[in-house]
C-alpha cells in the first residue's frame, strides 16, 4: 500500500514549469487571454481610487501620482494581469529615505522564477526573514543580453512587498489563477480541432479498389484505412 503524500509548495523548479505553461496559455489562448481581461477590467475598472485623512499626506502622493500618471495607469493593469498570471507579485523598493525628509524611491518588478526561496524564523512563518533571489544580469541590449547567472542571494525582507492569490494560509507562495484551467483548456483545444477535423471529412468517401486480392489482404488494406487520413495529408 502507498504511502499518503501530503500536499506541499512546489520546488522552485515545479513552479517555473507551471509559470511557463500559464505563461503560454495567456499568450497563445484566447480564451486564457480573455478571461485574464475580463477579471482586470472588473476589478481594476477606472483605476487606483484614493481617500486620504491627512491633506499633507494627500497633496505628496496626488502630486507624485500626477507626475508618474503614465507609469501608474500601465502599472495598474500590468501588475493586476502579473498578479492573475503568475499567482503572485514581487515589488523590490529601492530608497536612500532619510526620516524627516522625501524619499528617493525606485519599484522595480521581480520575476517571480527567479525568488528560490523565501526565509522566515523557524518558529513563525509569518515573520519573513530574506528573499532568495537568483541574479539576473545584463543591459538588454543586443551586445549584452539579460541572463541568469550565480547563485540565490538573500535580499532583506523589508526591501521586498509580495502580493500572493490562490494560496492557504500556511503558504507563502501563490499559484496562477490560470493554473486549474489549463487542462481543460487543452481538452477544449483537443476538441476543436477534432471538430474540425470531422466537419472537413464528413463527406469524403474512400473507394478502393484492390485486385487478385485475398482475404489477409483485404484484412490490412480494412486496418490501414480504419483510422481517418490526417489533414493535409
Amino acid at each position: 500500500q502507498q504511502a499518503a503524500t501530503w500536499p506541499t509548495e512546489w520546488t522552485i523548479s515545479e513552479r517555473r514549469v507551471q509559470l511557463l505553461r500559464a505563461h503560454q496559455a495567456w499568450e497563445r489562448n484566447p480564451l486564457a487571454k480573455q478571461g485574464v481581461g475580463l477579471i482586470r477590467r472588473f476589478v481594476v475598472g477606472q483605476g487606483l481610487q484614493i481617500s486620504y485623512s491627512s491633506p499633507i499626506v494627500e497633496e505628496v502622493l496626488e502630486a507624485w501620482r500626477y507626475e508618474h500618471r503614465q507609469h501608474l495607469e500601465r502599472w495598474e493593469k500590468q501588475w493586476f494581469d502579473q498578479l492573475l498570471i503568475d499567482g503572485e507579485l514581487f515589488l523590490r523598493v529601492y530608497s536612500n529615505g532619510i526620516p524627516g525628509e522625501y524619499a528617493d524611491t525606485r519599484v522595480v518588478s521581480v520575476k517571480p522564477w527567479l525568488v528560490e526561496a523565501i526565509e522566515t524564523e523557524p518558529e513563525d512563518r509569518t515573520a519573513l526573514v530574506s528573499y532568495w533571489l537568483v541574479p539576473e544580469v545584463g543591459s538588454g541590449s543586443p551586445t549584452d543580453p539579460l541572463r541568469i547567472t550565480g547563485t540565490a542571494a538573500p535580499v532583506d525582507a523589508r526591501e521586498i512587498v509580495h502580493c500572493s492569490i490562490n494560496a492557504l494560509s500556511y503558504e507563502l507562495r501563490g499559484r496562477s489563477e490560470l493554473f486549474a484551467i489549463l487542462p481543460w483548456l487543452t481538452a477544449y483545444k483537443e476538441w476543436l480541432e477534432n471538430r474540425a477535423r470531422i466537419n472537413r471529412y464528413l463527406g469524403v468517401l474512400y473507394h478502393l479498389q484492390a485486385e487478385n486480392a485475398g482475404p489477409a489482404q483485404i484484412a490490412q488494406i480494412r486496418s490501414r484505412f480504419r483510422k481517418p487520413l490526417e489533414p493535409q495529408s
